[in-house]
């Protein structure tokens, strides 16, 4: 087997087989299928997170402004203003 030659998998054929070398070759493919899968959960995770993270914060902000809103309202009993 030559490293120089370029083609890994035609190495490996004429060494030891076409079988070997379509075993060899399928299994790369699906090692790299599955490292390209993983990298785009991963961005797509991480792309979630952001925006829940984001959506978290505005909605926190928001039922703070309406909790607030709602103890000052003269309306609402028990809001410690009454004598």
């Amino acid at each position: 087997m030559d490293p120089a030659s370029g083609n890994i998998f035609l190495d490996i054929a004429k060494f030891y087989g076409p079988g070997v070398a379509l075993i060899g070759f399928f299994v790369w493919q699906g090692y790299k299928r599955e490292e390209r899968m993983s990298a785009r959960i991963n961005e797509l995770e991480m792309y979630i997170r952001d925006k829940l993270i984001h959506y978290l914060e505005q909605t926190n902000g928001i039922m703070k402004s309406f909790v607030e809103g709602v103890k000052s309202c003269p309306l609402v009993k028990g809001n410690g203003d009454e004598e």
